[in-house]
């Protein structure tokens, strides 16, 4: 897999350079529709070395994110049967693509959520969104909702603890948003339920 460790290094390039921002909204579109490193290899060093930044640093990963998401979504319910053979060579698996859409049948919002908010791919979620024709104004509000928690509260840790919570949330990322993600995902359900 030397060439995704080339493309890590290839994309942690642009986050010392003046056009930054633009980078960081560019990776948050496409990694949520196509692309394969996640918005956090740049968004690390430029909150850590621009702290007071993180917050809007944060607006600008979830709103493209949610965009990026938006044109997955579109590839899926448009264009799947022309675009599945490059997913299938270089993104994901066919066993993994079938495995989300069978989670969409009965728990989209959970489904949708979970991806949004952890570290799981979101790019699978959201062309199998698109392939199963998930209702648009559901899909839209749980990217934004997910999205938005997801990236905020990395954007909040660097703006209140400065550089200093980069290691921490480097070595602990992954397993940090993962259980809240489904700590907020049972809670959801847990309305539901007593809803009924």
């Amino acid at each position: 897999m030397k060439w995704l460790k080339d493309l890590y290094y290839w994309t942690l390039n642009f986050a010392d350079k003046k056009y930054n921002t633009a980078a960081l909204s560019a990776v948050s579109f496409t990694e949520a529709s196509f692309f394969l490193i996640p918005p956090e290899v740049l968004f690390l060093p430029m909150a850590a070395s621009r702290p007071k930044r993180a917050l809007y640093y944060s607006f600008l990963m979830s709103l493209f994110s949610v965009l990026g998401g938006i044109f997955g979504y579109w590839l899926g319910m448009s264009f799947w049967h022309v675009v599945s053979p490059y997913f299938f060579d270089y993104v994901f698996s066919v066993e993994k693509f079938d495995e989300v859409r069978v989670l969409f049948n009965d728990h989209s919002f959970e489904t949708l959520f979970i991806a949004g908010f952890t570290p799981i791919p979101f790019k699978i979620f959201t062309i199998a969104a698109g392939v199963v024709n998930t209702p648009f104004g559901l899909f839209v509000m749980v990217c934004t909702l997910a999205r938005t928690l997801r990236y905020f509260i990395l954007g909040g840790l660097f703006y209140f603890y400065g550089p200093k919570i980069r290691s921490w949330i480097e070595d602990n990322f992954e397993k940090a948003t993962l259980g809240i993600g489904l700590l907020l995902v049972v809670l959801v359900v847990a309305i539901k339920i007593l809803r009924h």
